[in-house]
């Protein structure tokens, strides 16, 4: 699954680690520079709060996090700019685009999975 829709659905976050999912989903690639504990002092919450939800993610800690997140905020920026996954066809488009983005867009998601 997609870090970021992993950071979205909180079901099992405290308090301060939905606080800290927000502010990264929020800052996007500004996190880069962040530490444990620039991104706690951001946040109001503990460097300790930040690795458990850094660990609760499948992570080994914030740095290993915050690598795996930036490259996948990378990738979607790259490849998904022009084709909304969510709207991807416009009321002009022929059915050779039409069936060409969804082809694109099956292709991606595969790439994704593996």
């Amino acid at each position: 699954m997609i870090i970021s829709n992993n950071l979205e659905s909180m079901n099992s976050f405290s308090k301060s680690e939905e606080i800290l999912a927000k502010y990264i989903l929020n800052k996007k690639e500004n996190i880069e520079k962040l530490s444990t504990k620039d991104l706690a002092n951001a946040t109001y919450t503990s460097p300790s709060t930040v690795i458990r939800l850094s660990q609760k993610l499948g992570f080994s800690g914030w740095n290993e996090f915050k690598e795996k997140y930036l490259e996948e905020l990378h990738y979607l920026n790259n490849h998904f700019s022009n084709i909304d996954p969510n709207f991807p066809f416009e009321p002009n488009d022929t059915l050779m685009n039409i069936a060409s983005k969804v082809g694109h867009l099956a292709c991606e998601t595969i790439e994704m999975i593996i």
